[in-house]
């Protein structure tokens, strides 16, 4: 598929049920499913005031977020989010170590227990599911979660506890840190080839963004960094300001409050570091047209359009109607879409809008098509691109679409209650860090009412020209066909012309 591999992969240690010995780190890629249809930027929270999140900052500057819901598990949810991750790997001899911790923290033991390997394990896996329980490391952040058996605050007091202990006591045995070097290793090795493949893609679409600057596949310095330059990182990431703390469950929300300050309010940051800033994609060197010629790489077309993310954060209002056109706009493209193309699969081709997290806003047209299709996929794209440039949307097209995300937004809102919580405490915690709402399905729902007869099909294809003339485009094609090939971009650029006659869709491309 086009999109999956169009995104920044996170890396994962999960825990396994073995003996603390034997503890596994597996760490697949999954694919993120791309289908046809409307790709809701939604929140699996019920709007119910009966269950309000708290909110609150320690004095140390460490972040906690309390939910107190009702579902079918017997388990509560509980999240640790440490900012930082590949973004954070900026001076030398740090290539791959935050990842390298990640792993670390799951097998080293702590201050209170510095014979006990595998503490984590140890303590953890006794009061807690098989899964989800383990970690993962992003370019912005790594991520620890476990969800428990029970709701016996003994044992939230326990993991809570035991999450105090692995964010700021680690110690790091030679031993303990030369296993994990040749997991880490062979973990990135396995991801060598799709990691180059989207590196080389997010360099095309949105250059100087987070995951371009960043070589998320450099793990160069995993095998040789010492243990003093990992105890260093450890210790500037790992402080009070930088992490979070997501509880989701049945839980006494004055408990875990106090037991979240009994485990955390006593830790002490070290001297403030300056700002990190984040970078940004720098659309100047966005070309028109890129390819890539992999013999053992993707066969996809993605046209696109990128920008600048928006300041957050906003007022509420203005992010549900952000996400309700974003979610309309979305299903009456790949509706359109499937109608041009009633003979393919709607797992071949589609639109999506990708929002917020890399700092940048992009809108997707792509297609997966087979090894020696080119020529037809991107005429295809270039003419679904115009065509809605020129001709837009119909009123009916648009009542077709509101109607599908309504239904959609209340089959959700139906199946609140069996949301995880796992799913829901890092929904929290995504919010949290990216200054946004949590909205409920319900939420949408009213709003979507209330807004959607106001919405017409003339208001609609001026949001869209408008929203696809603030970034800046791009046609990328990868074919495994292109390593046989010479003047590549040219040929490319001769479909695109050839699609369309029409003036205004010549500019597409700039």
């Amino acid at each position: 598929m086009g999109y999956p591999l169009a995104r920044f992969f996170v890396f994962t240690a999960i825990l396994s049920t073995a003996a603390p010995e034997t503890l596994a780190n597996n760490s697949p890629i999954q694919a993120l499913e791309l289908k046809s249809e409307a790709r809701l930027p939604h929140s699996s929270l019920a709007s119910d005031q009966r269950n309000p999140v708290i909110l609150e900052r320690l004095p140390n500057g460490l972040r906690f977020a309390i939910l107190k819901r009702q579902s079918h598990e017997a388990g509560v949810a509980i999240f640790m989010r440490v900012k930082g991750g590949f973004l954070a790997e900026q001076r030398p001899g740090e290539r791959g170590l935050a990842h390298l911790i990640e792993h670390l923290v799951f097998h080293s033991p702590t201050r209170n227990a510095p014979n006990d390997l595998h503490r984590f394990g140890k303590i953890g896996m006794p009061l807690t599911l098989p899964e989800p329980a383990g970690g993962t490391t992003s370019w912005r952040e790594s991520d620890y979660f476990v969800v428990s058996r029970t709701t016996n605050p003994a044992d939230l007091t326990a993991l809570l506890g035991l999450f105090g202990e692995v964010s700021r006591d680690l110690i790091f045995r030679a031993d303990i840190v030369d296993g994990q070097r040749l997991e880490v290793s062979r973990e990135m090795a396995d991801k060598k080839n799709g990691n180059e493949i989207f590196a080389a893609y997010i360099a095309a679409v949105a250059p100087g963004s987070p995951a371009d600057v960043i070589n998320g596949q450099n793990s160069d310095d995993v095998p040789s960094a010492s243990i003093e330059t990992i105890d260093r990182l450890y210790k500037r990431l790992y402080r009070p300001e930088n992490v979070m703390i997501v509880v989701v469950g049945d839980v006494d929300p004055i408990l875990i409050k106090n037991t979240v300050k009994e485990h955390f309010a006593s830790w002490q940051s070290a001297p403030p570091l300056p700002d990190h800033v984040i970078p940004q994609f720098n659309p100047q060197r966005i070309a028109a047209i890129s390819h890539s010629a992999l013999r053992d790489g993707r066969n996809t077309a993605l046209l696109t359009s990128v920008a600048v993310s928006k300041k957050s954060p906003i007022a509420r209002e203005v992010q549900v109607r952000d996400m309700l056109m974003d979610s309309l706009i979305t299903q009456a493209i790949n509706n359109k879409m499937a109608m041009s193309r009633p003979d393919d699969g709607s797992e071949q081709f589609g639109f999506y809008i990708e929002q917020g997290e890399m700092g940048h806003r992009l809108l997707m047209f792509w297609d997966d098509f087979a090894p020696t299709a080119w020529r037809p996929a991107v005429a295809s794209l270039q003419g679904m691109a115009c065509d809605l440039n020129v001709t837009g949307f119909s009123e009916a097209e648009l009542d077709q679409a509101k109607t599908q995300i309504i239904a959609e937004l209340r089959k959700r809102a139906n199946e609140v209650a069996f949301v995880p919580n796992f799913q829901l405490s890092k929904e929290l915690a995504d919010s949290v860090t990216l200054e946004r709402y949590l909205i409920a399905p319900d939420e949408l729902i009213s709003a979507a009412i209330a807004s959607f007869p106001q919405i017409t099909a003339k208001s609609t294809n001026k949001w869209w020209k408008t929203q696809w003339k603030a970034g800046t485009s791009h046609l990328r094609v990868e074919s495994t066909q292109f390593s046989e090939m010479k003047n590549v971009n040219d040929e490319i650029r001769e479909v695109t012309e050839k699609a369309n006659n029409l003036p205004i869709c010549k500019i597409q491309l700039r």
